[in-house]
């Protein structure tokens, strides 16, 4: 018996798959470079419903048993476990499978940070900083040490903010100047301060506020 040759089974490979219908995939993206995500009500090929979901989402931010997303609108929805409030979502349930809206950011957020630990914090598109979520060490920033579920301003940095970020039991922002402040935990010195005295507002990093300092800040962060 003749051996047929590996070139033309590969040809006829190709061309069984390009006569095959496409298999449903849950998330695609879309031209302006967020991804739509289509959840599924089973994973059997031809019987599967798209359920009730935000149809974009951008940037998407993972802690340690939650996750939150920017939507295409600039607002910011979480899901996951929530037992400290940072979902956001002014509720006591202590969980959720699919994504909630956090209330009062529906729009006019640009970025987002889901802690390693059960505190959730935002930038809005005006330069200001909010936080929920987990308060004991004082990491959402507001002069406080009581568990917020719903967002809270960071005192004192209500514009100015570029970039922001959580720890485990803390949190840090970098503001337009170049200079950077932390709150929070401050046991093994995260608050870059010169001390390890705990912050419940934002402190100065000690020598952030220099001149220029970001230039010789790692390029992974800027």
């Amino acid at each position: 018996m003749k051996k047929q040759s590996p070139k033309l089974t590969g040809l006829i490979c190709v061309f069984v798959l390009l006569l095959l219908p496409p298999l449903t995939n849950p998330a695609t993206a879309s031209a302006n470079g967020t991804v739509k995500v289509v959840p599924l009500e089973s994973d059997r090929i031809g019987n599967a419903e798209p359920l009730n979901a935000p149809s974009e989402m951008g940037p998407i931010a993972a802690g340690s048993w939650h996750t939150c997303a920017l939507t295409a609108t600039g607002g910011v929805i979480c899901w996951g476990w929530g037992s400290y409030g940072q979902l956001g979502n002014n509720s006591t349930v202590l969980y959720t499978h699919i994504p909630m809206d956090v209330s009062g950011l529906s729009t006019g957020v640009s970025a987002i940070s889901a802690a390693y630990g059960s505190h959730t914090c935002a930038l809005t598109t005006t330069g200001g900083a909010k936080c929920w979520g987990y308060n004991y060490e004082g990491q959402l920033g507001n002069n406080s040490t009581t568990d917020s579920r719903i967002p809270v301003d960071v005192s004192g940095l209500s514009s100015g903010v570029i970039a922001i970020t959580g720890g485990l039991y803390h949190t840090c922002a970098m503001l337009m100047t170049g200079s950077m402040k932390c709150w929070g935990d401050n046991r093994d010195g995260q608050l870059g301060n010169k001390s390890n005295i705990g912050s419940l507002i934002p402190v100065d990093v000690y020598g952030s506020a220099l001149p220029n300092f970001y230039l010789y800040l790692p390029l992974v962060i800027r």
